[in-house]
C-alpha cells in the first residue's frame, strides 16, 4: 500500500516536471520567434510612423519620414499629393540614432 503511493507520488511529481520543462520551452520558444520579428520593423517606434504621417499631412516631409510612409504606408492607404513621397529616391538607410538628452544643471 505505501509502496503503490510511493510509486503514485512518483508519478504525479515527474508529470508536474514535464509540464515545467515543456512551458518553459514553450517561453523560450516564443521569445526566440519574437526577437528575431522585432528586428525586421524599421521604425525605432510605432510614434515615429505616426510622426512622420503627422509631418506628411502638415506637408512637411523629411527623407526619414518619406521612407517610414513608404515603408508603413498610410492608415487610409494614400494621402492626396503623394508625389511628395515618391520625389525622394528610395535608398538603404540604417536606424537614426537616438538623441541624448543632457540634463540642464542649475546654479544655485
Amino acid at each position: 500500500m505505501i509502496a503503490e503511493s510511493f510509486a503514485l507520488d512518483q508519478r504525479v511529481q515527474r508529470r508536474k516536471w514535464e509540464q515545467s520543462v515543456r512551458r518553459i520551452g514553450l517561453l523560450i520558444i516564443t521569445a526566440a520567434v519574437a526577437g528575431l520579428y522585432s528586428g525586421m520593423a524599421q521604425a525605432q517606434t510605432i510614434f515615429d510612423v505616426e510622426h512622420a504621417r503627422g509631418n506628411y499631412r502638415a506637408g512637411l516631409v523629411s527623407e526619414y519620414d518619406a521612407d517610414l510612409i513608404r515603408i508603413w504606408g498610410a492608415p487610409s492607404g494614400q494621402y492626396p499629393d503623394s508625389q511628395i513621397i515618391d520625389a525622394h529616391p528610395l535608398q538603404q538607410r540604417t536606424l537614426r540614432k537616438q538623441r541624448v538628452r543632457v540634463k540642464r544643471q542649475n546654479d544655485n
